[in-house]
């Protein structure tokens, strides 16, 4: 099983460091960053922005302490972590969790 934590951010700067703490801690073997554009109330007032999607790809054992690291690190002040476990072919498997050890 894989685990894909996802969250958004709203610069393409934050999302890059965001992954690369996470990269250089061995919590997550990649991410995949999106341009997106989001529309939400936030304190009573509309907004429609540019912000970057992050997912993070990590195996179950890592899983808890991705999603604290992703929490103790977000720019938001009540940012949305997302996580799914997904069946993954064992090749990738091999690969991300020598990457992860």
């Amino acid at each position: 099983m894989l685990s894909i934590i996802t969250t958004t951010v709203s610069s393409k700067s934050d999302a890059l460091l965001l992954g690369k703490q996470l990269i250089d801690a061995h919590l997550v073997a990649c991410t995949h960053i999106s341009e997106i554009v989001s529309q939400y109330y936030w304190k009573d007032e509309f907004h429609e922005e540019k912000e970057y999607q992050v997912s993070f790809k990590t195996s179950q054992a890592k899983r808890e302490q991705a999603i604290k690291s992703i929490k103790a690190n977000h720019p938001f002040e009540v940012p949305m972590i997302i996580s799914n476990e997904l069946q993954v072919n064992n090749s990738y498997k091999g690969w991300m969790d020598q990457y992860l050890r």
